[in-house]
């Protein structure tokens, strides 16, 4: 007998290095940070909040991905591998409207102003006007940090034109 609405859950399975397997059932459309947020509480004060990393076929799954957007099943396995040292600085990409694509490599523990300076230092200032910094859809502020946001290298920062007008 096939379960109701099946097709709209998916129960990945976490297996850490200890071989503890914990598993949660949840929305194919859910970010997969509640699957990272269940282990993390279940597993505390064992393992600290954010020091660890969750694969799913060897790529890491980034918070704002969804099963559906990693193509999981049920009994999908995601390993969790501890991060005993996280390192000091972390280097995102800043992509801007025209395609251009920007690294630069920032301390865990600096303010994102110094990446918002790197970035209106190498566009010239008729391009770049006033401008807004993303991270997963959301809007960065001069004061937040790479730590808080959880940035990682390679993650992507979106930078666009402020419009006072748009929506």
């Amino acid at each position: 007998m096939a379960k109701a609405n099946s097709g709209q859950f998916v129960t990945p399975v976490v297996k850490d290095e200890e071989g503890r397997r914990l598993s949660r059932t949840m929305r194919r459309t859910d970010k997969l940070d509640v699957l990272m947020d269940f282990y993390y509480s279940a597993m505390a004060p064992v393992v600290e909040h954010g020091y660890g990393v969750f694969l799913y076929h060897g790529r890491r799954i980034k918070c704002e991905e969804t099963p559906a957007d990693r193509g999981m099943e049920d009994g999908a396995e995601v390993e969790f591998f501890l991060v005993t040292r996280p390192r000091v600085f972390v280097t995102p990409v800043l992509e801007d409207r025209h395609g251009r694509r920007f690294t630069f490599s920032i301390g865990r523990t600096d303010r994102m102003q110094r990446l918002m300076d790197f970035y209106n230092g190498m566009v010239p200032a008729e391009m770049s006007g006033e401008t807004r910094f993303y991270f997963s859809g959301k809007e960065i502020t001069r004061e937040q940090k790479p730590e808080n946001l959880m940035l990682e290298d390679e993650d992507v920062i979106n930078v666009k034109a402020y419009d006072p007008f748009a929506d």
